[in-house]
């Protein structure tokens, strides 16, 4: 039987003023809200020359928003692929 090598999905990579940033969240139990996260949404906004962004703490909440915003409703047909997971 041929062994496969494992592939991983994800590797997180932070350092220095990125890993005090992240401990510094963590540390004061605001994962997405707080003085952090709306400098996080500010900066985000004016890098994407928009007037707001909001930072949500999971994929599904980011499409489920962009679906409201759009104005999709029940019995609004979304088609998407079958490989769902983000």
């Amino acid at each position: 039987m041929q062994e496969f090598k494992e592939i991983p999905w994800w590797q997180p990579e932070a350092a220095g003023d990125e890993l005090k940033n992240i401990s510094d969240v963590i540390d004061r139990n605001y994962l997405n809200e707080g003085d952090i996260t709306n400098a996080f949404e500010k900066k985000i906004a004016e890098f994407c020359e928009v007037k707001h962004c909001v930072a949500v703490t999971s994929g599904t909440s980011a499409i489920y928003l962009s679906l409201m915003a759009l104005g999709v409703g029940p019995g609004d047909e979304v088609i998407v692929p079958d490989m769902t997971f983000v």
